[in-house]
């Protein structure tokens, strides 16, 4: 007698199957510290004064998607809440179009305003 579920004397057993897809190809997730960087990016991108290295990210996630709080020096002189909502904009945009988040929302705190040097 055999165990079940060996195969029979002289045949082979049938290869494993591959899981049934189940309605989509799977779900990437990014790394909390890789979404503050492309943030900083963003926010340089959007015309935060200085480097992306010198702005300041930090990122929560829920199960709804991430909330972004990034901290940057501002040129000035120069409309702060234009360049405010700038920022605020490109970051959401470059979350969900690189990493594919939901971004529910994204605070911008200016922490310096940095002086454009006028030449006479």
């Amino acid at each position: 007698m055999s165990a079940v579920g060996a195969p029979a004397a002289g045949t082979r057993a049938a290869p494993p199957q591959a899981p049934a897809d189940q309605g989509g190809p799977g779900r990437t997730t990014v790394p909390d510290r890789v979404l503050a960087k492309i943030a900083r990016r963003a926010a340089a991108e959007a015309g935060a004064a200085g480097k992306a290295s010198e702005t300041r990210a930090r990122v929560r996630r829920s199960v709804a998607g991430v909330s972004v709080a990034v901290s940057v020096a501002l040129p000035y002189p120069g409309g702060v809440l234009d360049a405010g909502r700038a920022v605020r904009d490109r970051v959401a945009q470059r979350l969900r179009e690189y990493a594919g988040e939901t971004v529910l929302r994204v605070d911008v705190e200016v922490a310096s305003l940095a002086v454009r040097r006028t030449t006479r």
